[in-house]
């Protein structure tokens, strides 16, 4: 791929179709913060560290959370990992709903194959807009 950043490996069919993670996701409550944990989405987002935090007490904040060797795709880019570090705000809307925001930064594409993507932007930053909720 030249220019551009790959499409999301989170919800890789696009906005339109719901994603159900592998993993249960533990969201503490105001009086945990700041609370540091490991975070399982599905693979290749398995043991993300992640330190949660509020300043306001309505939106949970994750920064500068760094997965340091995140495997793109072997179908598309063979070997490449790159690193990308994440940014979240999430806000409960109810007690079974949380809506947010996240920026995922990929930087650092390497893989001895040649099929890392060619990226307009170093980092290149993916927008997220999310809805979670609880079954």
């Amino acid at each position: 791929m030249l220019g551009g950043c790959p499409r999301s490996p989170l919800m890789p069919d696009g906005p339109a179709t719901p994603h159900d993670f592998e993993y249960l996701i533990y969201l503490p409550g105001y009086e945990e913060l700041p609370m540091s944990y490991s975070v399982d989405l599905r693979a290749p987002f398995i043991e993300m560290p992640v330190t949660v935090d509020s300043n306001d007490e309505t939106t949970l904040k994750i920064r500068g959370s760094v997965m340091d060797s995140v495997e793109l795709g072997p179908s598309t880019y063979g070997d490449c990992i790159v690193t990308m570090t994440v940014d979240l705000d999430l806000r409960p809307v109810s007690a079974d709903e949380a809506e947010g925001n996240a920026e995922i930064t990929i930087s650092n594409p390497r893989g001895e194959d040649g099929l890392c993507p060619v990226f307009d932007e170093t980092p290149c930053p993916v927008e997220l807009t999310l809805t979670a909720l609880r079954d």
